[in-house]
């Protein structure tokens, strides 16, 4: 039922906008669509960037494949501003009503992208030594030692994949297992082979 109501208000407000505001509206639909291709570069691009500034004469980085786009939040944030774009009758309510739902939504689709920005690890070589990402977006990254009789390569029956997973043990104590879906091809066979010539 409130989700019947929240679909409700959404309309009704929407049935607010003024042509202007159908075009603001329809402006940004557009423009998300036209971002959605380079957006899901800039947080690869900005993590280079942040390594490059801590780190500048690091030899390689192996980024994981977010697979996110910014473009849902260029959509969000524009359509928090309809509410000023509506009838002057109701503006006032529409203002409230665009900016808490744009907001909200914002702050929902932004968890994600910095759980997976913790979550997932970039590997970094940088003056023969690896480090692994704490924060890779501020540039925030720990030197990691791995041990080499820890390193395996796992497969995936289901998948049927040989190398689905590689797994080691890294400052003596802490685990750590790398999923090849989350990397390029280029990057997965960069690591695997960086990492297997720590067992010879």
């Amino acid at each position: 039922m409130s989700k019947g109501r929240a679909l409700a208000q959404l309309i009704m407000h929407m049935s607010h906008l003024t042509p202007v505001g159908w075009g603001y509206f329809a402006c940004s639909v557009v423009l998300s669509g036209i971002c959605y291709p380079s957006s899901k570069k800039m947080i690869p691009f900005f993590i280079r960037k942040q390594a490059k500034k801590c780190y500048p004469d690091f030899e390689w980085i192996v980024i994981p494949q977010y697979s996110m786009s910014l473009s849902l939040l260029i959509f969000l944030a524009m359509n928090s501003f309809l509410g000023y774009f509506c009838y002057q009758e109701t503006s006032e309510d529409d203002i409230i009503f665009f900016c808490i739902i744009g907001v909200t939504l914002f702050i929902f689709a932004l968890l994600p992208i910095f759980i997976k920005l913790f979550k997932l690890k970039c590997i970094m070589k940088n003056n023969n030594a690896l480090f692994m990402s704490r924060f890779s977006l501020l540039g925030f990254y720990k030197r990691i030692i791995i041990d080499a009789d820890s390193i395996k390569i796992l497969s995936n029956e289901e998948i049927k994949c040989d190398d689905a997973y590689i797994s080691f043990i890294y400052n003596g104590k802490y685990k750590c297992k790398l999923d090849k879906s989350l990397y390029s091809e280029e990057g997965w066979n960069l690591l695997k082979r960086e990492l297997l010539a720590n067992t010879r």
